[in-house]
């Protein structure tokens, strides 16, 4: 027989009582709920959000604004995403966007269209090429600026100047090489039937000739680092010598003499002794060579049998490729009636001048230069 089973009744439960000022961890109605309590924290709190989130406290407060805006405007980059955001407000009256940029010491140029977007609202563009459409950006076209005073003028040469009081400017291998696809275009053979290409070879030398004046108008600074830290083809060397002589070309000679280059460039793998060393520099410069980046470096196994670095981050180069380098680009640079002063920073300075008075046994002929001590006058320096 099956025996029925009767669930067992529920009990009832006296309720909750309701929470009172005694027993309550929370009430929005009392004075407790202040930020008081956060006292202790509340300045470890703010130092969590400057790191997070300055952009937006400064818009919290004037003090917000007046501690924050030194830090984040020191070091800037400026790329295609970004331009726009940064110069805005720059006319508007205030004076705040000015003030900014005046704090900017340190700047990179990511992108060939920040190059582009100051063309389209330089009022100073040829004539002949003044025909695109003006657009409504922070700094106004000339159509619609009552303000013949847009960007402040340098005190010394009269050119246009954003950051007054720049001391570096970072060009990095992607801008350059970006620009460098320009020169090759512009010197590539078109067919009369091919329009396509004619356009496109007309468009790249319409921006070579505009994209370094919009560099010395706009950005003045006392040091420029070119970074050529990747490999480059060397039937490609000529492109980059026009291209980096066309950029530099355009610095008034009132401010070239006091423009200093920092060039960092590379060893190839398959040809070290063929490293790249710009041509033709206008301005004071210093050579840094670094290693491959780790994409590029050499197999570990034949790396270890060199004693190079393993991950792109240890040697530099053999001394003998290095000597040679430095070689061959001192004869060039020394060639011209007149030329800037240079240094080449390296490891090993000895070692180095070492490798070269064996050129000198060979019947190579060496600059003295290369071979006395840095105290004499030497061109070698040991690396930074």
């Amino acid at each position: 027989m099956t025996t029925t089973q009767h669930p067992e009744p529920i009990r009832s439960r006296s309720p909750s009582p309701a929470p009172t000022l005694s027993n309550s961890t929370h009430n929005v109605l009392t004075k407790e709920t202040t930020l008081s309590t956060l006292s202790a924290v509340h300045p470890h709190l703010l130092d969590i959000l400057r790191i997070l989130i300055p952009t937006v406290l400064i818009r919290v407060s004037k003090t917000f604004y007046d501690d924050l805006v030194p830090g984040l405007y020191r070091s800037l980059s400026l790329n295609e995403g970004n331009i726009r955001g940064i110069l805005e407000g720059y006319d508007d009256g205030s004076g705040r966007k000015k003030d900014a940029l005046g704090l900017v010491r340190e700047l990179t140029i990511c992108d060939l269209e920040v190059f582009d977007y100051l063309l389209e609202l330089d009022r100073n563009v040829p004539s002949d090429h003044s025909q695109q459409t003006p657009v409504n950006g922070p700094i106004q076209s000339p159509s619609s600026s009552e303000n013949n005073n847009r960007i402040d003028e340098h005190q010394y040469d009269g050119n246009l100047c954003l950051f007054p009081n720049l001391e570096t400017i970072h060009l990095p291998f992607r801008f350059i090489s970006s620009l460098n696809q320009l020169t090759i275009l512009s010197n590539e053979i078109s067919h009369d039937d091919d329009h396509l290409h004619r356009t496109r070879r007309a468009e790249a030398e319409r921006k070579l000739n505009l994209y370094p004046m919009i560099f010395s108008r706009y950005f003045n600074t006392r040091s420029i680092t070119i970074d050529l830290g990747q490999e480059i083809d060397t039937d490609l060397y000529w492109a980059f010598d026009s291209t980096l002589f066309n950029l530099l070309d355009s610095i008034p000679p009132s401010r070239s003499v006091n423009t200093r280059l920092r060039i960092e460039t590379v060893l190839p793998r398959e040809r070290p002794s063929r490293g790249y060393i710009p041509h033709n520099l206008l301005q004071a410069s210093t050579i840094q060579f670094i290693p491959l980046p780790a994409a590029t470096a050499i197999n570990p196994d034949t790396a270890r049998a060199q004693g190079d670095g393993v991950d792109g981050s240890g040697d530099i180069g053999k001394n003998e490729d290095l000597a040679k380098v430095i070689r061959d680009h001192y004869d060039v640079h020394t060639s011209r009636s007149s030329y800037p002063p240079i240094l080449y920073y390296v490891r090993d300075v000895r070692g180095i001048i070492g490798e070269m008075e064996k050129m000198m046994e060979s019947r190579v002929r060496v600059e003295e230069e290369l071979l006395v001590d840095e105290d004499e006058g030497g061109l070698l320096r040991e690396e930074k």
